[in-house]
């Protein structure tokens, strides 16, 4: 629909919703002033794209599960490159082309590729910083795919893994499980994230849990909701049809740190990973 029609349509309607959290200021003055001649009225609702994108149907999430195995199979060519000598911003360029080779429209986001302690810090920007002999590596990618995002995290050992960062790979592995154990519909989200630090809890580690579980996912890699116990959608509940990302992580300061993330669809009676384990 032409900017024409779009006012025609608005000249016939007695209201429009529209999202005030999206839509600037600037085009709202221009609609209204389309407007004023009819009846029309401008309500504004600020969530009203994140609840229309809040369950996907039967083709955005074909489309999702192809970007996720996409997104898989970049992760095993790269994880294969990961050798002592080879510097971060080597891997995330290297990653970046054989996406763009192989298909994929862009990156969703620009990929994490982090050594040793940079693995602590959950927003590392790739570096020069070479991996070493018995280094810890974390993978955050994910690709655009049929316009739909996706998103996973893996953690790697290059030879013998320090024991410390084992431990809490162990801790935070386990952590996920329980999350994924509570996804099925009518659970509010707020639980998904208490039941992983009930995990970190009981091992002393939830201090070093410092981000939110997840996120929702689709056209943007990142959507609404987001999964926190104290945030703004804790008590939102799990539908049929919602695509969130579950990525509980541990960070040790200045020693490394670990994140285990999967892209899930809730389902009728549970959930389905996009992603293998």
């Amino acid at each position: 629909m032409d900017a024409k029609g779009e006012i025609e349509f608005l000249l016939g309607e007695k209201s429009c919703a529209f999202d005030s959290g999206s839509m600037t200021h600037q085009n709202f003055l221009h609609f209204r002033k389309m407007v004023r001649k009819g009846k029309c009225k401008f309500v504004p609702k600020p969530d009203l794209i994140a609840e229309i994108r809040l369950i996907k149907d039967d083709s955005e999430i074909r489309k999702m599960k192809n970007s996720a195995q996409f997104a898989f199979k970049a992760y095993e060519y790269i994880r294969k490159k990961a050798k002592p000598g080879v510097t971060e911003i080597e891997l995330a360029k290297a990653l970046e082309i054989y996406c763009l080779k192989n298909g994929a429209e862009k990156m969703s986001f620009d990929p994490i590729v982090a050594f040793g302690k940079n693995t602590a810090l959950p927003h590392h920007h790739p570096g020069k910083t070479k991996c070493k002999e018995n280094d810890i590596v974390l993978f955050d990618l994910g690709v655009m795919l049929d316009g739909y995002a996706s998103d996973m995290t893996r953690v790697d050992f290059i030879g013998k893994p320090d024991s410390e960062l084992r431990h809490i790979y162990d801790v935070n592995k386990a952590a996920q499980r329980m999350a994924l154990s509570v996804c099925k519909p009518g659970v509010a989200l707020k639980e998904l994230d208490k039941a992983a630090r009930r995990v970190m809890k009981s091992a002393g580690l939830e201090e070093y849990f410092i981000h939110s579980l997840g996120h929702g996912i689709g056209l943007e890699v990142h959507e609404s909701p987001r999964i926190k116990f104290d945030g703004p959608d804790r008590n939102l509940l799990l539908q049929p049809g919602m695509m969130i990302t579950i990525e509980p992580g541990l960070y040790l300061p200045g020693k490394g740190g670990v994140r285990y993330e999967d892209t899930i669809l809730i389902t009728e009676k549970g959930y389905t990973n996009l992603f293998p384990e």
